[in-house]
């Protein structure tokens, strides 16, 4: 899709527009820091640009840069840490909501780790609390039971998925008919919906 102009792309799939949108949002901002890198002085917080574009040591030379491998760049950052990210703690906020006890004892350690909400904690002191981060051992009332019990960060890993998209299959080891379409043998079924976008 990304290989023919973006109004056709968008006219052929409309679920591109909001990537095609986010592509040239992103690259009229790497223009921008192409036709002037000094503009990451004046920014409020690092970004991916400031590594990219940093002179690099003689052994660690990246590839050259261009614009393309710039939003390539970019764009893998964005999603990497945007609709995972999101989905992972959409997740673990439902499940702690509906647990009591996980709510209580998640609050409780955070209250006591984070006194004061109005003073920002540091990533050092949050990695630390066992219950939001590490694994640990529990005993039962009676001091027999011993069980381990998974942190809330890693449970809400676990129990979201990654990203949902479906895996390509190449049409074979003949060609396929589908709703009366037929498919030639070695097309990927990604582009199937490009073909005929009714199936």
């Amino acid at each position: 899709m990304l290989s023919v102009p973006e109004s056709l792309a968008a006219y052929l799939k409309p679920g591109t527009i909001g990537i095609l949108e986010q592509r040239q949002q992103m690259g009229a901002q790497i223009d921008e820091l192409l036709r002037n890198p000094s503009l990451l002085e004046n920014v409020e917080h690092e970004t991916i640009y400031h590594h990219l574009l940093a002179p690099q040591d003689e052994n660690q030379r990246l590839p050259p840069l261009s614009r393309a491998w710039l939003l390539d760049e970019g764009l893998y950052m964005r999603f990497a840490g945007s609709d995972t990210v999101g989905n992972v703690c959409t997740v673990g906020t439902y499940y702690i909501l509906n647990d009591p006890r996980v709510q209580m004892m998640l609050v409780k350690e955070l209250e006591e780790a984070w006194p004061d909400r109005d003073t920002a904690v540091g990533y050092e002191v949050l990695e630390k609390l066992p219950f939001l981060v590490c694994y640990f051992h529990c005993i039962s009332a009676s001091g027999t039971d011993v069980y381990s019990q998974t942190a809330v960060i890693k449970e809400s890993l676990r129990m979201a998925h990654g990203v949902v998209t479906p895996l390509p299959r190449i049409v074979g080891p003949t060609a396929a008919e589908i709703s009366g379409e037929v498919i030639p043998l070695g097309v990927s079924s990604c582009y199937i919906g490009i073909l005929n976008p009714y199936l």
